[in-house]
């Protein structure tokens, strides 16, 4: 056996109480291990040996320092990350108790981390058997997507999967209203957003109804959208550029600027999820808006769409002043209503021409001056930018 300063001591391994006396050379070790020791061993020569063997067995090796082993596993990163996600049980009560308390009728979770769904899963999100799903697998321990709604509020038509979005058509129960949610987790390498983009535009084609988008869209419109942003990127304004190009609108998101947060004392925070809509959306329903609540179960907030109800009828005609303001404007307008031919009483031909004549000028209004609405909301987020810096300066 070796000591801890290095020397070593011979013991005889078939040593009990029964044997004769130890040999001379052991008696010689004996009297070494008592110097060490700084006290007399004698007559107890053999229990000390049993002792000792005792003793090297549970230190499993020859050398009184040498310590146990201890058994480690170490789990790798992407046992690690399946672990998280929807795969967190804790999560999914806090999401659940979310959906309630909101009253919810279409929910999309993100980054679920979940390689195959299940209905047990979606059940312990959601409103347990009146819940029905549609969702995008993660790879492995990165992605995935999950819409899940109340089948007794929103009946389901068609189902479509995309790389970075799941769209759903849907018909409202109450009032046979047929609308499309897209539930989408965008890229966030910069020179791979056009694919993104892309699909998006692939979706506005596929249906021409009443839309609303939702989501994480690793993207931001403006500076004040990112803690510490100060310039106007490229990758901003082709984001506001496709917003146009779908002719959907950014509602300004009161609750908070921003819904993402990262890094040490989550000091960055962007505004990376958000609800997009088209006017057809917006004009079915009362009061729409949409608005960040606190973290829950993650480093992002969720954020919620309303309306206060279900608009009755269709949506009043609006003149706008400003279309006077432009050259020409009465002369359009004179022709278009001597070019009405319509055949009948005064009363029913003033109806008809006035009809038409509300046709042309939504048509008009649109191609002239494109999506007035996304225009104010753009508007009103950059004076709420520029009121943020000039309250800090």
């Amino acid at each position: 056996m070796v000591l801890q300063d290095g020397s070593e001591v011979v013991f005889p391994e078939n040593a009990s109480s029964e044997e004769k006396a130890s040999s001379d050379k052991e008696l010689s070790n004996f009297k070494d291990f008592s110097r060490y020791l700084g006290m007399p061993v004698e007559g107890y020569e053999d229990k000390l040996v049993l002792l000792l063997k005792k003793l090297k067995k549970m230190t499993g090796g020859g050398t009184l320092c040498k310590k146990r082993k201890k058994k480690v596993v170490f789990a790798s990163r992407s046992e690690r990350e399946l672990k998280r996600g929807l795969n967190d049980r804790e999560k999914r009560r806090m999401i659940n108790s979310v959906v309630r308390a909101q009253k919810t009728d279409l929910v999309c979770c993100l980054e679920t981390k979940v390689s195959e769904m299940s209905l047990k899963l979606i059940k312990s999100l959601g409103t347990g058997r009146f819940t029905d799903w549609g969702a995008i697998d993660a790879g492995g321990a990165s992605g995935g997507i999950l819409i899940f709604w109340d089948n007794r509020i929103l009946e389901l038509l068609e189902l479509e999967r995309g790389v970075y979005s799941i769209s759903g058509r849907f018909r409202n129960v109450e009032d046979d209203f047929i609308w499309v949610f897209t539930g989408v987790y965008g890229l966030v390498i910069s020179r791979a957003k056009e694919e993104f983009w892309e699909e998006l535009g692939a979706i506005k084609g596929l249906w021409d109804e009443p839309w609303s988008v939702g989501g994480d869209f690793n993207s931001i419109r403006f500076p004040g959208e990112r803690r510490y942003g100060h310039n106007l990127t490229a990758g901003m304004r082709r984001f506001s550029e496709v917003i146009e190009e779908l002719n959907l609108k950014d509602l300004p998101s009161p609750g908070g600027q921003f819904t993402w947060f990262g890094g040490l004392n989550s000091q960055a925070a962007s505004r990376l999820d958000r609800f997009l809509i088209n006017n057809e959306w917006e004009d079915h329903f009362l009061g729409v808006f949409q608005s960040t609540l606190p973290k829950i179960a993650s480093n992002r907030c969720p954020i919620l769409l309303e309306g206060r109800g279900i608009k009755k009828g269709k949506t009043p005609f609006r003149f706008e002043n400003m279309w006077l303001l432009l050259d020409g404007f009465k002369e359009l307008v004179r022709a278009w209503w001597t070019g009405y031919l319509v055949v009948g009483s005064t009363s029913h031909c003033l109806a008809e021409k006035l009809k038409s004549l509300k046709r042309d000028l939504r048509r008009w209004n649109k191609e002239v001056f494109g999506n007035v609405s996304a225009k104010k909301a753009e508007a009103l987020s950059r004076i709420q930018f520029w009121d943020s810096k000039e309250s800090l300066s």
